[in-house]
């Protein structure tokens, strides 16, 4: 509890003394009291000093004693003293804990350390509804429609807190924006908008054309006029002066005289002025208490029942007798900036005239709806902004009322009208002012008439008119021409095919020569659109031009054959080809001359073409009307004509056989008993004891000869096998040299 004294460094101590009050020494070493401790008497010798201090005290380091916590503040532990969170409030020193004495009052805020429940009011234009308000926000802005003085508490009143509520704007002359200390009064020319009623108004805006502004409300230009100005105002009585009036009215007290008398119903005699800004000499928040209970106490006002929605103007009156502040005088003959010019309506309100619009039409001045003079009548159409109706177009019908532009169509949206569901039908045509699909037929058939036909179209040389789209048509309401087709040609609007011999090659033919005559070599049936198309059939020939069917001039000459197309009876000789033709098949007929054919040819020139000649030219036939030359069947020959001209074929005679279409005899010592042989082994060989020259018919054509034999087969001449021994033992047709004598 001693402290070391004396000396000049520290190091040469002489002497002790006790340690101060808020100190403690311990080896002569004097340290101050830790905060949260005290020291309340001198020569401590322990760092607990006297003691901890007690809550709502606070002890900083080296005190002598507790401090009692000062107003404003708390002292949680003896060591600090903390300042009342924003929010609450300490009215007395001692405090021990945050929550100080409570919290601020509503209305007010209590900043950090506040020592009232009132410390600050919520500024104006602000509310503070809630307790334990911290900052000058409180609980926000006044709400729109509303005024807050300084301390509002509540949005709502209440007979306990009338004086310290959020306020009513106080009528259509009146707005406040969010957060407004008192009301700003409505400018002329400008109407008050927003909020639920008059008694909320938040905000202003500028007349807009087409209406006129007074006392903080927006009226529509009367029927028949329209305003083109924003910001207009009428100069009359200042109805804002009448409107304060009567609602400082009590309830039970009769109307005021009627404002009949100090709105009067006249003209101005100078335009509208536009409105220039001003604020009122009194504001409702300025009013003196007394004369305007309705600020202060719900009792002596209820609010009217009827008001206009905010933002919307009202129409123009036809009455000048107001029973209450829900309604207000106007002027309904006031013209704002002019009346409507015809072809035009100006409902209430208009800022500009506005175009009758389409499909009705306006023939007077003045119009005041959308209906104007009337409905455009048939057979006309009225585009927007129409005095008089306009005949619908040629080519165009109207049969309803109503029209609204050139295509005189019913069938119209937003986008434009359907001018097809207008158009004239197909094969009629509209003059100007139709009335009917098919107000005329188009009248021939020389003629058509498409959808939307203004007058008939007279048809087009080489074209042809067709439709309507039926069977069999109407040569009376033709609806288009087509270009004449091939094989065909037109005249007068009707297609006709090219005669029979005659071909049309082209579209669009105008007479009935067409492209010109069928050549040599084919034929043209009715309606021919080419002069090859149809060659000749094979077999037969076309020698003229102009054939009509396919017979031609008839059938190939015999000994000839005509491929399809000639144009001539002998055509090709039965032995000549082309070169081509060594390959063609027809009907019922061999192939020949192919490339392993062993007949040898030679090559000739016909009319320039080359062709080939048939070295055994008898090899082939051709009978009338041969498409190709016919090889004979084995067992004949060819016959008639000439070598190169053969027409028919015969079967080989007895005693010979054929090949290649030549009779051969049969050879010597073979015999041919039959017609039709194609082998040179014909019908066998001749029998023993006989002969056969060349060309023989029988086996036993002709006996061995008396005094000779014959032996063997097949003997060719009258030797047979030799002479016999004994002239006499030999009869004709002996076989033997000897004869066979009996036992």
């Amino acid at each position: 509890g001693r402290r070391t004294v004396g000396g000049r460094d520290g190091m040469d101590r002489d002497g002790t003394e006790e340690c101060d009050p808020g100190h403690f020494c311990v080896g002569g070493v004097q340290t101050a009291c830790a905060a949260g401790v005290y020291g309340d008497r001198s020569g401590l010798g322990s760092p607990a000093c006297s003691g901890r201090c007690r809550a709502g005290h606070y002890c900083p380091v080296g005190s002598v004693r507790p401090v009692l916590c000062s107003s404003g503040h708390y002292c949680p532990d003896g060591q600090l003293q903390i300042p009342c969170p924003a929010g609450t409030f300490g009215t007395v020193p001692g405090l021990r804990d945050s929550a100080c004495s409570g919290f601020c009052a509503p209305g007010h805020y209590c900043p950090q350390g506040s020592v009232s429940a009132t410390q600050q009011a919520c500024p104006a234009g602000r509310f503070g509804t809630h307790s334990g308000l911290g900052n000058s926000s409180c609980s926000g802005p006044c709400p729109p429609g509303h005024y807050c003085p300084p301390a509002t508490s509540s949005l709502s009143p209440s007979p306990h807190n009338s004086s310290r509520s959020a306020r009513p704007c106080g009528g259509p002359a009146w707005f406040c924006p969010p957060g407004s200390p008192s009301p700003l009064s409505v400018s002329l020319g400008h109407y008050s908008t927003g909020g639920h009623d008059p008694l909320h108004r938040v905000s202003q805006q500028r007349c807009p054309p087409g209406s006129y502004c007074k006392a903080g409300l927006r009226i529509a230009c009367p029927l028949g006029s329209y305003g083109n100005a924003s910001g207009l105002f009428a100069d009359w009585v200042n109805v804002t002066d009448m409107y304060l009036a009567e609602r400082r009215r009590p309830p039970s007290a009769p109307p005021s005289s009627s404002p009949v008398s100090r709105m009067p119903s006249w003209r101005p005699s100078k335009p509208p002025v536009r409105a220039p800004s001003l604020s009122p000499s009194v504001p409702p928040s300025q009013e003196p208490t007394s004369s305007a209970p309705w600020l202060t106490s719900p009792a002596p006002y209820s609010p009217p029942t009827s008001w206009p929605s905010a933002g919307t103007y009202l129409q123009s009156s036809p009455t000048l007798q107001p029973t209450s502040v829900d309604m207000f005088l106007y002027d309904r003959t006031f013209e704002c900036s002019g009346q409507c010019p015809p072809g035009h309506f100006c409902p209430s309100g208009s800022t500009t005239a506005t175009p009758c619009p389409a499909g009705k039409y306006g023939i007077s001045a003045g119009l005041g709806d959308a209906n104007c003079s009337g409905d455009c009548p048939v057979g006309h159409y009225c585009p927007e902004g129409s005095v008089s109706p306009v005949p619908c177009p040629a080519g165009t019908f109207g049969s309803a009322v109503g029209m609204r532009d050139a295509t005189c169509s019913g069938m119209c949206w937003a986008g434009g009208c359907n001018a097809a569901s207008s158009a004239c039908q197909e094969g009629h045509y509209c003059p100007l002012g139709s009335i009917a699909a098919t107000q005329l037929t188009c009248g021939g058939i020389d003629r058509y008439c498409p959808a939307g036909s203004a007058a008939p179209i007279a048809v087009s040389s080489g074209y042809y008119t067709v439709g309507p789209d039926y069977s069999g048509g109407n040569p009376l309401t033709r609806t288009a021409q087509k270009l004449c087709e091939p094989g065909h040609y037109c005249v007068d609007g009707v297609q006709r095919p090219c005669p029979a011999g005659r071909f049309g090659m082209s579209a669009g033919l105008a007479s009935p020569g067409c492209s010109g005559t069928c050549p040599e070599g084919y034929f043209c049936p009715e309606g021919s659109s080419n002069a090859t198309s149809r060659p000749c059939p094979a077999g037969r020939y076309g020698s003229s031009a102009g054939l009509t069917d396919g017979s031609c001039s008839g059938l190939c000459a015999p000994g000839h054959y005509c491929p399809a197309g000639s144009s001539s009876p002998q055509q090709m000789p039965c032995a000549f080809l082309t070169p081509a033709r060594a390959e063609d098949a027809g009907s019922g007929f061999r192939t020949y001359l192919t490339a392993n054919d062993s007949t040898p040819t030679s090559i000739v020139y016909v009319n320039n073409m080359p062709m080939r000649v048939l070295s055994e030219p008898n090899s082939v036939f051709c009978p009338m009307g041969s498409i190709l030359p016919i090889r004979p069947l084995p067992g004949y020959f060819t016959a008639g004509g000439g070598t190169t001209t053969r027409y028919k074929q015969i079967p080989c005679t007895l005693g010979s056989y054929c090949v290649n279409g030549v009779v051969h005899n049969c050879p010597p010592g073979r015999y041919g008993r039959t017609e039709g042989l194609w082998d040179p082994q014909c019908s066998g060989v001749c029998a023993k004891g006989h002969y056969c020259p060349s060309g023989s018919t029988s086996s036993t054509m002709y006996p061995c000869p008396a005094g000779k034999f014959g032996s063997t087969e097949g003997l060719t001449g009258s030797d047979c096998s030799g002479s016999c021994v004994h002239p006499l033992d030999c009869p004709p047709g002996s076989v033997r040299s000897t004869p066979i004598l009996s036992s």
